[in-house]
């Protein structure tokens, strides 16, 4: 119990960054996972403080079963429209 609580208090209160959306999908089994997509430059700090209080973290996910953080992927653009 508490464990929300106590991400959100370090990304939005230590950490002073902005959460935009948060998901907490039901999984079976011990395991939580909570993704959360914040509005920051570099969001590395926030990774390594997670990490540093036992969370496992990836961005832009996380592959419980990896060794290192899952590499961004490459940025996609759209053509704009025309009318």
């Amino acid at each position: 119990p508490g464990e929300l609580a106590r991400i959100v208090r370090l990304i939005g209160i230590e950490m002073r960054a902005n959460i935009v959306g948060m998901v907490v999908p039901p999984i079976e089994g011990e395991r939580s996972l909570a993704i959360v997509h914040l509005q920051v430059d570099d969001a590395e700090p926030i990774m390594e403080a997670l990490r540093k209080i036992g969370y496992h973290v990836g961005s832009p996910s996380v592959d419980l079963d990896a060794v290192e953080d899952a590499p961004a992927p490459p940025l996609r653009t759209r053509p704009l429209a025309t009318l």
